[in-house]
């Protein structure tokens, strides 16, 4: 078992070359999991121990994962999170969208 209490996350490419695996001493135990759902049971572990932050930050990989950002506001947290220009955005919906305007607003 790794030294740090962060997750290990086995890369696809290498869940299923034993001889990699054996190299590096990851066992048979460590499956591979997605970025987001390492990132929501990291987020889960820090709300259940009471970690002191208000606000929580990511990339596009956790930010294109609603349900990552579900559990976030589920936990009163506020967050920037990354997206990908595939993703839509409803400015509506938002909590500053009444302070950004028309959509288009601002656009040169």
């Amino acid at each position: 078992m790794c030294g740090s209490t962060v997750p290990l996350r086995l890369l696809s490419h290498t869940k299923e070359n034993a001889a990699r695996r054996a190299e590096a001493g990851v066992s048979e135990e460590i499956r591979f999991i997605t970025k987001p759902k390492l990132g929501q049971a990291m987020l889960a572990r820090a709300f259940a121990a009471g970690v002191p932050r208000a606000w929580v930050v990511g990339d596009s990989g956790y930010g294109a994962d609603h349900q990552a950002r579900r559990l976030i506001e589920a936990h009163g947290r506020s967050s920037v999170l990354a997206v990908t220009s595939a993703q839509r955005s409803d400015a509506s919906r938002s909590r500053l969208g009444s302070r950004m305007g028309p959509p288009g607003a601002g656009r040169g």
